[in-house]
C-alpha cells in the first residue's frame, strides 16, 4: 500500500503515480533516522556557545522536521524569540513551493512555549489538519504549510 504525499488517495504497492492525482509516489527507505548538533560549530568560531545556551528556553529549543515535501527529512531549530515561515527568500524557515505564501506564518516563543500563527497567508496554516489562525505547540503536532507538513518536536521531551 501506498500513501500519496500529495491527495492522501490509498494506491497499490507496486504503484508509482497515483491513480487519483497522478503525483509520483515516494519510495521511503525502511528506516530513516535525524541527528542534531549538540552545539553549531559557527557558534564556537564566534566564542559564544555560553550565552548561546543560557538563551535557550528552559524545555529547550523547538525543532520542525520536513515529512513531506521539496526537502524532506531536513530540520530546522528554532532558535529565535519569532521565526517566519515563507517563500520570500529572507524567510528563516524557506519553503521554496508556489502552494506557500511569501510571508506565511510565524512561530513564536512565549512563557517557553512555542505558538505558530498564520500571517495572512492564502492557503492557511494547518495543525493536526485543522485551519489555525494562532495555536500553541506540543511536540508531535504536524503543521501543514501549502504542500509541506512538518513536525514539530522539542529537545528534551519525549525521549
Amino acid at each position: 500500500m501506498s500513501v500519496c504525499p500529495q491527495c492522501q488517495e490509498v494506491n497499490p504497492p507496486a504503484a508509482r503515480f497515483c491513480a487519483a492525482c497522478g503525483s509520483r509516489l515516494l519510495e521511503l527507505p525502511e528506516e530513516t533516522t535525524g541527528s542534531l548538533d549538540v552545539v553549531d560549530p559557527g557558534l564556537l568560531q564566534q566564542g559564544d556557545v555560553t550565552e548561546h545556551i543560557a538563551q535557550a528556553p528552559a524545555g529547550g529549543y523547538g525543532f520542525l522536521m520536513i515529512q513531506i515535501g521539496q526537502e524532506a527529512g531536513s530540520w530546522f531549530q528554532l532558535d529565535r524569540q519569532t521565526m517566519s515561515i515563507g517563500r520570500h527568500p529572507d524567510s528563516d524557515i524557506f519553503l521554496n513551493d508556489v502552494t506557500v505564501s511569501r510571508r506565511h506564518a510565524e512561530i513564536t516563543l512565549r512563557d517557553d512555549e512555542y505558538y505558530i500563527k498564520d500571517a495572512g497567508s492564502l492557503n492557511g496554516t494547518y495543525m493536526n489538519r485543522e485551519r489555525v489562525e494562532e495555536e500553541r505547540l506540543c511536540p508531535g503536532n504536524e503543521i501543514q504549510i501549502g504542500k509541506f507538513r512538518l513536525l514539530f518536536l522539542r529537545q528534551g521531551q519525549g525521549d
